[in-house]
């Protein structure tokens, strides 16, 4: 279970400080998180309309009000208050439905650790990039370890090809392999979808970032399985 610890939203700062919001939905889907900051009303925005007061987010083309967030937490690499383990207890259970057993609880609580460990200590800002694709798509996509491990033919890490390769060698012919007219096409798992580069630098950069926290997935995917695999051998030993 990988999830981070959403507050009540009446906790939540309204000094323009940007963070991380649950919203009931977006576009048709349930539960999709968003980065974005609270705006007082009115003429706030340079050459913008009067708006009504509210939590809005940058949709790529204009800020837009997120609606009905249900829950908020910092953004990655930045301090948090402490929280009870109780309360991690109720939140994870208000996210999931059910509240988690105690071995889900400490294996959440430890995996959040490590993300907030490994954040706050990547002054690289191009490994913080990754690092905060891998978490957006565990939260907004639920691309986590269950998700991952049900993928174990090399699609993740054919994927993160797909992105991390030059977007113009996606369109030498590759007939001969089979799976497709392009390189795009055969390295593209079957049944997956990507975005390809817009031709914009910031696009680019966007790719890499997900080939980087594909890779990620797919090297902890594997090392799960190792461990998997292990374990047999360390009871026989015992």
């Amino acid at each position: 279970m990988n999830a981070f610890i959403m507050k009540s939203m009446d906790s939540a700062p309204k000094d323009g400080r940007e963070v991380i919001l649950k919203v009931a939905r977006r576009a048709g889907i349930s539960g999709c998180f968003l980065v974005g900051h609270y705006m007082p009303g009115g003429h706030c925005i340079e050459d913008h309309p009067a708006i009504a007061a509210g939590w809005y987010f940058w949709n790529g083309l204009m800020f837009d009000k997120a609606a009905d967030p249900i829950g908020w937490c910092p953004l990655p690499g930045e301090a948090a208050d402490s929280i009870t383990v109780l309360e991690a207890w109720e939140a994870i259970g208000h996210d999931t439905g059910m509240n988690p057993s105690k071995d889900e609880l400490l294996d959440s609580l430890r995996y959040m650790s490590r993300l907030a460990t490994t954040l706050s200590e990547a002054t690289n800002p191009a490994v913080h990039r990754v690092l905060t694709e891998r978490i957006r798509q565990i939260q907004q996509h639920g691309y986590d370890s269950d998700h991952d491990d049900d993928h174990a033919c090399d699609e993740i890490a054919a994927l993160a090809t797909y992105y991390a390769m030059p977007p113009s060698a996606r369109y030498w012919d590759a007939t001969s392999t089979g799976y497709g007219g392009t390189l795009g096409e055969a390295i593209l798992p079957e049944g997956w979808t990507a975005k390809p580069w817009d031709g914009e630098e910031a696009g680019r950069i966007r790719e890499l970032e997900k080939a980087g926290a594909l890779i990620i997935a797919e090297l902890e995917r594997l090392h799960r399985a190792e461990q998997r695999d292990a374990e047999p051998a360390e009871a026989v030993q015992s």
